[in-house]
């Protein structure tokens, strides 16, 4: 039994060159000459509407709400506390 590989890119040379190669060390190659031979236009835009409605669905998006919750939680971190000394008393003239 072979490995497949799925050789993809967009300069003809190199899908030789690897399709080659490959081929030399026994495997399986399949090749195409962009992303949209291996995915096709509409099935990536399908995908991404799945995408957004999730995003849709579950409000925010969770990665962007953890790097501002981050990043909230690190500038309160950093604020330094100013440590005055008393004030004297209201009697006192010195």
């Amino acid at each position: 039994m072979t490995a497949r590989v799925l050789v993809v890119d967009d300069m003809p040379a190199n899908v030789r060159l690897l399709e080659a190669r490959l081929s030399a060390e026994y495997f399986d190659v399949m090749t195409a000459g962009s992303g949209e031979e291996v995915v096709p236009a509409s099935d990536y835009r399908a995908l991404q509407n799945q995408v957004r409605e999730l995003h849709r669905l579950l409000g925010k998006k969770t990665l962007e709400a953890e790097i501002l919750k981050e990043a909230l939680e690190h500038a309160m971190g950093s604020k330094k506390q100013l440590r005055l000394p008393p004030l004297p008393p209201k009697g006192d003239t010195r």
